[in-house]
C-alpha cells in the first residue's frame, strides 16, 4: 500500500494528519541542496503533504551549526586547513539525561546502590545506543560524572567519609551492572566500516 493509499485512508476515517517523518538531506553544493529541496517538495506534494515553512531550510554547515533529531551537527577545521563535519548529542540532550540520572541518584531514595544501578542501566543504555553513534559526546566525562554520582549516593546514605570510594572502584560499580558510555561508543566505532 502506497503512502498516499495510507493518508487517504486516515483522511477518509475523519483522522487528520498531524505531524510526519523529519528527515535531512546533504549535499556538496548549494545547487544539489536546492535540488534535494525541490524534489522533495514534488513528492510530498504528491502525497498531499507540505514541508514545514520555518524549519525548513538550507544550511551550510562550514557557517553554522544546525540541531536534528537530538544531534548537533557541526564543522571541525583540520589542522592542515580541510575540514569535515562531525556531530554530537545536542546539549539539551545531555542536560536532559542528567537530570534523570540526578533523579534516580537522588541520595533521598530509600534503597541501596544495586536498586538504584538497576534504575540506572536502563536509562544509560537507552541514551546511549541512540546516542553514541556520534562522533562528538565527550562520554568518557559522563561516565565519570554517574559513578561519581553513585559513590556520593553510598557516602551520604551510610554517612561514610568520600575517602572510603576506594573501595567502590569502577570495575566493582561496572560488576554491579553500571553500563559505561565509552564501553558503547568502543563497540560501535568497532563495528563501523572504516572511511
Amino acid at each position: 500500500m502506497s503512502r498516499e493509499v495510507h493518508v487517504r485512508f486516515w483522511e477518509s476515517l475523519g483522522v487528520q494528519i498531524l505531524g510526519a517523518t523529519r528527515w535531512c538531506a546533504l549535499a556538496r553544493t548549494k545547487e544539489e541542496a536546492e535540488a534535494a529541496l525541490t524534489t522533495a517538495q514534488k513528492v510530498l506534494n504528491a502525497l498531499r503533504l507540505t514541508l514545514h515553512p520555518e524549519k525548513t531550510r538550507i544550511v551550510d554547515i562550514r557557517e553554522t551549526a544546525f540541531d536534528f533529531l537530538g544531534f548537533t551537527f557541526f564543522w571541525v577545521v583540520s589542522k592542515d586547513g580541510s575540514g569535515r563535519p562531525l556531530f554530537g548529542p545536542k546539549q539539551a540532550a545531555i542536560e536532559r539525561f542528567k537530570n534523570r540520572v540526578r533523579e534516580l541518584t537522588r541520595r533521598t531514595r530509600p534503597m541501596n546502590l544495586q536498586m538504584v544501578i538497576d534504575d540506572l542501566a536502563p536509562v544509560i543504555r537507552g541514551w546511549g545506543q541512540y546516542f553514541t553513534i556520534s562522533h562528538h559526546g565527550h562520554y568518557y566525562r559522563l561516565d565519570a560524572w554517574i559513578r561519581e554520582r553513585c559513590r556520593a549516593f553510598v557516602a551520604k546514605r551510610w554517612n561514610r567519609s568520600p575517602a572510603l570510594d576506594a573501595e567502590w572502584t569502577n570495575t566493582r560499580l561496572a560488576n554491579m551492572g553500571l553500563p559505561s558510555l565509552a564501553v558503547m561508543r568502543r563497540q560501535v566505532k568497532a563495528q563501523l566500516p572504516r572511511p
